[in-house]
């Protein structure tokens, strides 16, 4: 890739947190908006029935309004914080794989299967966010381009936590800088291996 192609992404990443800043403001207003309606339902002229449809509708719509701000405000804090937590490993995972979905074959095209169990770890806020980034930046372009289907499971122990992707098909290798540089970003804490069909990354240190 030339020089001049790769200009627009990098100022692009560069202002990445001004625009979710200014995402995040029009969203919340139009969550207010939605609010101020729910609350006026009741005073409305209208069939219990069509209450009852537009209640819900509202409420749904709420909800994703809440989600889309949870994953701005979380994505945000991801470029500033270095606190060291301890941060639930489980939920970073959950949103680890919605940021993923932004590549619209892994998320249409690859069946999941996730099990998550409740485990705490205590690391760098945003060595934490870049290693789960090299991890599945291994393996979801190519999962996408073949339709395959991924597993991800984290198992939660006494002072450890093991944290297992397999995926099909089961020859396609994980690609090899990204796993290096997860290995490197989550070391000394945790140590990560791959092989065709799986990734596996054992948390040693500062699990609760």
């Amino acid at each position: 890739m030339e020089v001049k192609e790769l200009l627009r992404p990098a100022a692009l990443g560069l202002l990445f947190k001004g625009y979710l800043h200014n995402l995040r403001g029009p969203l919340q207003a139009a969550l207010m908006q939605v609010e101020l309606l729910a609350g006026r339902l009741q005073n409305l002229s209208l069939p219990e029935k069509a209450r009852q449809v537009l209640a819900e509708d509202l409420e749904r719509l709420k909800r994703q309004h809440y989600r889309l701000i949870n994953l701005l405000v979380a994505a945000e804090e991801d470029l500033s914080s270095e606190e060291e937590g301890p941060w639930p490993l489980h939920e970073f995972l959950e949103r680890e794989i919605l940021f993923w979905e932004a590549d619209l074959a892994f998320k249409h095209r690859v069946k999941k299967e996730i099990h998550l169990e409740e485990a705490h770890i205590s690391l760098p806020r945003q060595r934490l966010r870049a290693g789960l980034c090299a991890l599945f930046w291994a393996m979801v372009e190519e999962l996408g381009q073949v339709e395959g289907e991924l597993a991800v499971t984290l198992k939660s122990q006494e002072g450890r936590a093991e944290l297992e992707m397999h995926w099909c098909p089961e020859d396609l290798a994980p690609r090899k800088t990204p796993l290096a540089a997860a290995r490197e970003i989550l070391s000394p804490e945790a140590e990560v291996s791959g092989g065709p069909g799986e990734i596996r990354v054992v948390f040693l240190h500062g699990v609760s």
